[in-house]
């Protein structure tokens, strides 16, 4: 069953809370949403498709940790950034994305770490009864496991959708 078109798509609460220490050597020095992917941070790509499943807000609960780089990814994800950037690299303009126009909130976890303690951290920062949630892990830019979630799924029932991991993808 499809939503409707006049239901407003709800939130996403992006789950980022972990250290990415199963990752690798570099995760000390970069959180895991951050590393690049297809040449942008992964969590570009995420917002990316919270933007196109018609979203208007997301929030992100980072580990404390992460704190000082917030102000950086908030210029990361700006409207506008994609295409300051490929400008000074001169590569060609960039579109207009439909996460220019997405509101991205930023908050610490609080509490024990876990993934449910992240859902709950965000949740409670939307103030929302409906949410969608995203893993901020293996981000493969060829998933569109969200959308999918969207289209298959009434409003108000709880769903999961996985897809196998293809690291070739996401390489």
């Amino acid at each position: 069953m499809k939503r409707p078109s006049t239901t407003a798509v709800p939130p996403v609460v992006i789950a980022a809370g972990g250290l990415g220490t199963r990752v690798g050597s570099w995760s000390p020095y970069l959180p895991k949403e951050l590393r690049p992917v297809c040449g942008r941070p992964g969590l570009a790509h995420i917002v990316d498709e919270v933007a196109a499943i018609g979203s208007d807000r997301a929030v992100v609960v980072h580990h404390p940790y992460d704190t000082p780089l917030i102000d950086w990814t908030r210029q990361v994800l700006a409207p506008g950034a994609l295409a300051r950037y490929r400008s000074l690299t001169n590569q060609l303009p960039a579109q207009p994305r439909a996460a220019d126009n997405l509101q991205v909130d930023f908050i610490a976890q609080r509490g024990q770490y876990a993934d449910v303690t992240s859902v709950l951290n965000g949740s409670e920062h939307l103030r929302s009864g409906e949410f969608y949630v995203v893993f901020a892990v293996n981000v493969d830019p060829t998933h569109t496991a969200l959308s999918a979630l969207v289209t298959a799924t009434p409003s108000a029932f709880p769903a999961v959708l996985a897809t196998p991991f293809d690291a070739g993808a996401a390489a």
